[in-house]
């Protein structure tokens, strides 16, 4: 019975975290409307989601964005744009 619960917990903790909603602000290095992948000047990388209906007409390489975003299976769905 240890084992398993020492198996779980190991197992918890070993796998990425999914669902949690996490906050990234950085500088837009790179901008691909065609296939709305934003990349921060720190090789963060995000895909609007599909809930962002209205892509803010200022994200642009070069400005300061703060990125509301998801993470599963290693890719970054961004459900929030703010462009500062």
């Amino acid at each position: 019975m240890n084992k398993l619960i020492a198996a779980a917990l190991i197992a918890a903790f070993a796998l990425p975290a999914t669902g949690f909603a996490a906050e990234k602000a950085g500088k837009v290095k790179s901008w691909f409307a065609a296939t709305r992948n934003v990349i921060l000047a720190d090789n963060t990388e995000c895909i609007l989601g599909a809930d962002i209906k209205e892509v803010p007409a200022t994200l642009t390489v070069g400005k300061d964005v703060v990125l509301t975003y998801t993470t599963d299976k290693g890719t970054n769905t961004c459900s929030k744009v703010e462009v500062k």
